[in-house]
């Protein structure tokens, strides 16, 4: 400002404010040349906001590879015959007859055919279930009618009459059963075993139960041991009919099924 020149306060003002402005300008300057290097920073771009292709897995990936299977003859074990163990052939079973009958081919069984063999035992054995029933129903039934009086005698003449009628079919049927059991077709193998184990049950029946009750009632009457007799008879009876059932099973195999020999002839 001049010197000699009147300023009024309005003017001042304005050169006031006119000068810091220009201060202003000046600091903002300089402090541009100062941040000049910090300018330098590189900005994020927006490239980086773009994603980039992600790269696919290739499917060779996910197949599986070939695993290779581990060789079992490292571990197998080297075989080494043991000096103690010894060694048996496999069994071989019996030849049969050549009628194919029989198993096995015992001296003269040859000359028995299976048929006849099992016809009789057939017949004996409805003998016996026939025989059985009637001495149940008919002869045990009475003996209450005998009386005290003439019992002894009764019973003595009943134990021995009824022992000789029973003994030969019933040695007959035992005998065939037993030839049965070498049967060489397997069904009537079978049924052999199942009527030789009736045959055993009949047997215990009547050493076990029903002769010691005879014995008692040869010496003396006794109501108790007659129903004790009557229920292991009933029981020895039910046994003979299944019997009689696979005797009969027994035949119609026969009958039904041709051996080899009659099924090769014309």
């Amino acid at each position: 400002m001049e010197p000699g020149v009147s300023v009024t306060p309005l003017a001042q003002k304005r050169t006031c404010a006119l000068t810091r402005c220009s201060d202003k300008h000046s600091l903002m300057g300089a402090g541009r040349r100062h941040a000049r290097p910090l300018a330098l920073r590189a900005e994020p771009t927006c490239r980086a906001l773009v994603p980039t292709q992600r790269a696919e897995p290739s499917c060779r990936a996910l197949v599986p590879t070939q695993r290779v299977e581990p060789s079992f003859q490292f571990f197998a074990p080297t075989h080494r015959p043991d000096p103690d163990i010894v060694t048996v052939s496999p069994m071989h079973l019996p030849e049969p007859t050549a009628s194919g009958e029989w198993s096995p081919a015992l001296l003269g069984l040859e000359r028995l055919s299976m048929r006849w063999v099992v016809l009789v035992q057939l017949v004996v054995t409805i003998l016996m279930v026939g025989m059985i029933w009637t001495v149940h129903v008919v002869h045990y039934e009475l003996f209450p009618l005998v009386g005290p009086q003439f019992w002894d005698a009764y019973e003595h003449a009943h134990v021995d009459r009824i022992g000789k009628v029973l003994f030969g079919p019933w040695l007959i049927e035992g005998l065939c059963v037993l030839v049965l059991l070498l049967a060489h077709p397997k069904r009537m193998r079978v049924l052999s075993l199942v009527s030789a184990f009736l045959m055993l049950f009949i047997l215990i029946d009547t050493a076990a139960f029903s002769a010691p009750t005879h014995g008692i009632l040869l010496d003396h009457w006794d109501q108790q041991t007659y129903d004790k007799l009557m229920v292991v008879n009933l029981i020895r009876a039910w046994l003979w009919t299944a019997k009689g059932v696979v005797a009969v099973w027994m035949m119609v195999e026969v009958l039904r099924v041709r051996t080899p020999v009659s099924a090769g002839r014309p």
